[in-house]
């Protein structure tokens, strides 16, 4: 049975006290080169062929990468997107933008999210568009307006799988997998 999609998911969380006392982080490239090759060529490959392709964390930044876009190596301090406490519990919301694959995934323009990262999405590559941010700017969620699904979150929705909204994220991930094996027939 043929592939049908693609999650490219976060990547390996440093010591906090490290990752505090640095200025600017590492990009993703050098945080772990054969990863980022790897992952790389994946997302690539599954944007030529349309394969559906969902991102998170790490997964969302790589996205806007192969895209063309770029990170902020830093978000400014203090912000409210390193959560210490449990990652099932959401820390701060989302404004999600109307007309979106997030708004229909969601069904709201608001929803509270979890945070584990320092690094964001600063510029979008071309054919993406952004679909959530914080309240304070930050991207959260990306999207492609050239394929048919190809999605990115900043946040980590598996961790909060408890509650159906998070895990309407991975149906129609499924919906749209199903959809594209179809179209290989």
């Amino acid at each position: 049975m043929p592939v049908a999609s693609l999650v490219v998911t976060g990547g390996v969380r440093p010591l906090l006290e490290d990752l505090l006392a640095r200025p600017v982080l590492l990009g993703l490239k050098e945080q772990n080169p054969a990863r980022y090759a790897y992952d790389y060529q994946l997302i690539a490959e599954a944007l030529r062929r349309d394969m559906p392709v969902l991102g998170i964390c790490r997964g969302h930044q790589m996205i806007n990468e192969v895209t063309g876009g770029s990170l902020c190596l830093r978000i400014p301090q203090p912000h409210p997107h390193r959560q210490t406490g449990s990652p099932a519990t959401p820390v701060h919301a989302v404004e999600i933008e109307p007309d979106t694959l997030v708004h229909r995934i969601v069904g709201e323009r608001r929803l509270a999210v979890n945070s584990l990262h320092l690094q964001a999405v600063e510029r979008v590559g071309p054919g993406m568009v952004v679909s959530a941010r914080a309240e304070d700017g930050v991207i959260e969620a990306i999207e492609s307006k050239k394929h048919s699904f190809v999605l990115g979150v900043q946040f980590h929705p598996e961790k909060m799988a408890a509650a159906s909204v998070y895990m309407n994220f991975f149906r129609v991930l499924v919906e749209r997998a199903e959809a594209f094996r179809k179209r290989l027939k």
